[in-house]
């Protein structure tokens, strides 16, 4: 007996429905949706594959979590020095829930020259949250309109190793070569590791 799957290639990623929950059809299904991938003067980056040592569940949330930024990312983007996190609200959602994070830690490489910004500026962060395995992340910079897009895809191989998949999309810097990127992100998921 042959089994087939519905299957989909979406973000530079193959989507593959094993099981589809009861009492819907494999065309209702749904890929989470990731702004910015198919808008005009995004650049489409998709990292490399990232094997971690930990559950699926817990590398989500690992990524949800904004208070280990100050801790773990000092590295990498985030400031020692702003610990606080600031109250926030979750919305449910059909497929998990959404939340809007704002919050004075800046989203530039501590490699960089800071930008121009008021110190008090508050980057909004909305994750999206799609049960069990995937977030997307966009975040709002200083200049209005200037967003990066980052998906999570936690894919369990086992109960104790997961590959992360992560598309990204971006509406700037778009000339620079996506292996910066894919370094920057490589150092980002060490930290994490």
């Amino acid at each position: 007996r042959l089994h087939t799957y519905a299957v989909a290639e979406r973000y530079g990623l193959i989507w593959v429905c094993l099981a589809k929950p009861a009492g819907v059809s494999a065309a209702e299904v749904q890929i989470p949706p990731m702004p910015g991938w198919d808008e005009d003067g995004f650049q489409q980056i998709v990292c490399p594959a990232f094997d971690i040592g930990g559950s699926a569940a817990r590398q989500l949330e690992g990524f949800i979590d904004v208070a280990h930024f100050a801790f773990v990312h000092t590295a990498t983007f985030a400031q020692p020095d702003k610990r606080e996190v600031p109250a926030y609200a979750t919305t449910e959602t059909p497929t998990g829930f959404n939340a809007d994070y704002l919050s004075s830690v800046a989203n530039y490489s501590v490699d960089m020259p800071l930008p121009d910004v008021d110190p008090d500026f508050q980057w909004l962060r909305h994750f999206e949250v799609h049960l069990p395995f995937t977030a997307t992340l966009t975040i709002h910079f200083p200049v209005p309109g200037k967003r990066l897009v980052i998906m999570n895809a936690a894919s369990p191989v086992s109960k104790h190793k997961t590959r992360l998949l992560v598309p990204i999309a971006r509406n700037f810097d778009t000339h620079l070569p996506v292996e910066d990127v894919h370094a920057f992100n490589l150092r980002v998921f060490e930290e994490d590791r």
